[in-house]
């Protein structure tokens, strides 16, 4: 049943009540209402039934349509209302936020103690599921180690199995990350001495190295070698490469620069920041209470005549320099040096290797290809057993040395013998290609022992000028005596 709607007289005194209600003043004038409008509404009765219920809504007047008898400073009382109620509505609702905000911060610092211990105990299982995550992360790892291992030891097993004997062996330090056996039989040796030759050549495939992985974000090549080799027309070319053909990508030079703008362009400042890196070791290494007096205790004095502290730097980082003249780094950038100043005009060229292969066996496939004649090469490792392989079937094995290491078991290190032997299609394959190339050098080759083939430059011998100071020297000692990446090595010193 409906209600009936009110009269237009009812609606007009309704809202004449309600202005003076608001208003708190009875000095009004009556403003014209607006229309009234019916709203229903459906409601849940108590029987189930549903009734629509209409119910009588009055919109309120507009401000703009009261007109006010009191004013006050030339504003009417309306206006002054408009004006000031954003202003304090705004102000009562910050301070019912604020006091909101410190009640529920208020709760939460207040907690009670069995909340503090349910926290406590939260903390504590999920520190437990950690450690149970991590054993079992850990158990998973060891398995798959184990399994690679288990895999490895059944390739080297049939390997032998076709060769009717042992002919590999499986290393105690055996990685998943670098599978790789060793020939048995072989003497092991755990020095590799080299001539002044390939010492050189392996200084400047260091830095080589060194400078393409600095522009390598997420790969890095394990070795490079450099090579001299004699082109069709006599004359000299420097090859390198590295282990992949993005590596050699970043190594790619103009054919018509030579070797010693390749040098100044790239290497000489890893060169020198290896230098001042030495000097800095030095520094460190000097700990006693008296650091002046550990250098005298040396048999290097600091002049007292040195008042100014640029002097006084200056002297200390000649003082280190001295006593590392013949530390590794030092004499591994002194041998990098000497390469490229030996080589100053010598056209650099570098290796294509689309197929990935060790370095020194892509050089040999590019010098092969345009007719030249490989003279000598070297580079941040001995030859492992694949390129010592790869070298013997052309004839060329005597320019890698006896030296050798594992027979890896990338693709990097198949695919060289993949570029003889067309029909290789195993690992078991592989290993028992090499060992047939290699049956006549069993007894003149030699396991190395570095680590993964790494040669060291205390196996290498002496440079005669290892006493003098060069160019580099020079700016390695001026730039730890400015203060540049010193690790406040030189202060420690003037103020021991």
């Amino acid at each position: 049943m409906y209600e009936r709607a009110p009269t237009r007289a009812a609606m007009q005194k309704q809202d004449s009540l309600l202005q003076r209600k608001n208003a708190g003043s009875s000095d009004m004038v009556h403003a014209r209402p607006t229309a009234a409008y019916r709203q229903e509404t459906t409601t849940q009765l108590a029987s189930g039934l549903n009734a629509r219920v209409s119910s009588c809504s009055v919109a309120q007047p507009s401000r703009s349509a009261v007109t006010m008898t009191t004013s006050k400073n030339g504003l009417n009382q309306t206006q002054l209302e408009n004006d000031t109620m954003p202003a304090q509505l705004a102000q009562s609702k910050s301070r019912k936020s604020a006091k909101k905000a410190q009640t529920q911060s208020g709760k939460v610092n207040k907690r009670s103690p069995k909340a503090a211990s349910d926290t406590v105990k939260k903390h504590k299982a999920s520190s437990e599921a950690k450690k149970y995550l991590t054993k079992a992360g850990n158990e998973q790892t060891n398995k798959e180690h184990q399994a690679k291992k288990d895999a490895l030891t059944k390739i080297v097993e049939n390997a032998n199995a076709a060769l009717g004997f042992v002919g590999f062996g499986i290393d105690k330090s055996f990685t998943p990350m670098n599978p790789a056996v060793f020939l048995s039989g072989l003497t092991r040796t755990e020095k590799a001495q080299l001539d002044k030759v390939h010492a050189r050549l392996s200084a400047i495939s260091y830095r080589l190295k060194e400078y393409v992985n600095s522009l390598q974000k997420t790969t890095v090549t394990p070795e490079v070698q450099v090579a001299v080799a004699l082109g069709a027309s006599g004359n000299l070319q420097i090859w390198i490469s590295g282990n992949s053909s993005a590596a050699n990508a970043k190594l790619q030079v103009n054919s018509l620069f030579g070797m010693g703008q390749y040098y100044v362009d790239h290497l000489r400042e890893l060169n020198v920041r290896a230098r001042r890196d030495a000097l800095v070791k030095i520094g460190k290494s000097i700990k006693s209470k008296s650091a002046t007096q550990a250098l005298r205790n040396k048999g290097i004095g600091l002049s007292d005549e040195e008042s100014s502290t640029p002097q006084k730097r200056e002297a200390v980082a000649r003082a280190l320099h001295k006593l590392g003249k013949r530390t590794n780094e030092r004499m591994r950038a002194k041998r990098a040096r000497k390469f490229a100043k030996k080589h100053v005009g010598v056209d650099v060229k570098v290796a294509q290797n689309p197929r990935d292969m060790h370095a020194e066996a892509a050089i040999l496939a590019n010098i092969h290809a345009v007719s030249s004649k490989l003279q000598s090469v070297g580079g941040t490792k001995v030859a492992c057993l694949a390129c010592q392989a790869y070298f013997t079937h052309y004839n060329e094995q005597g320019l890698l040395g006896d030296h050798t290491g594992y027979a890896w078991l990338s693709r990097s290190s198949q695919a060289q013998l993949r570029e003889i032997f067309n029909d290789i299609n195993s690992m078991e394959d592989y290993l028992i290609r090499i060992y047939g190339l290699l049956t006549n050098r069993l007894q003149s080759l030699s396991f190395y022992t570095g680590q993964a083939g790494e040669l060291r430059v205390a196996d290498m011998p002496d440079e005669s000028d290892a006493d003098l100071t060069d160019s580099e020297d020079e700016s390695a000692i001026a730039g730890l005596a400015t203060g540049a990446n010193d690790a406040g090595v030189i202060d420690r010193i003037l103020t021991a």
